[in-house]
């Protein structure tokens, strides 16, 4: 089996345009007691993001817990509150405008994403072509 490292983890906070200007954020502390949305495989998510930016919770975050990426940023999008969601995942929604990151800091996780490949893909060959084709992707939406 043979492997290839793509890109680290980072989720950032979104949430919809007009849920924004209905709430607005001076700074991190300023989300705690608005409705959080949770990736469900995730329940520490926002505890983690509230730690990075320094802020100290009196107690760990709740809130809905919805069990896949894309439903939880249509429901960010719908204006049901604020989602913490892999940058990587919704690029089109950010580049469209239905959904706004209030607050810079992401959550970088020790996740990350990796290729697997059975075999040794020569350059010339279909895989090898794939493989090279899904790094150069990889490195091209990857922030420096």
């Amino acid at each position: 089996m043979n492997h290839a490292f793509l890109f680290q983890e980072e989720a950032v906070p979104v949430c919809a345009p007009t849920w924004l200007e209905a709430n607005p954020l001076d700074r991190p502390a300023d989300l705690a007691d608005k409705p959080l949305l949770f990736q469900s495989s995730r329940p520490r998510a926002w505890d983690q993001w509230f730690a990075a930016c320094g802020v100290e919770l009196a107690r760990p975050c709740e809130g809905p817990r919805i069990g896949h990426f894309l439903m939880l940023a249509q429901a960010a999008a719908a204006g049901a509150g604020v989602a913490l969601i892999p940058s990587f995942l919704i690029e089109p929604e950010l580049a469209a405008g239905s959904l706004v990151v209030p607050f810079e800091t992401a959550l970088s996780t020790r996740d990350a994403y990796h290729l697997v490949w059975r075999g040794d893909p020569e350059g010339g060959s279909p895989l090898g072509r794939f493989v090279a084709w899904v790094r150069d992707e990889a490195n091209a939406t990857t922030p420096d």
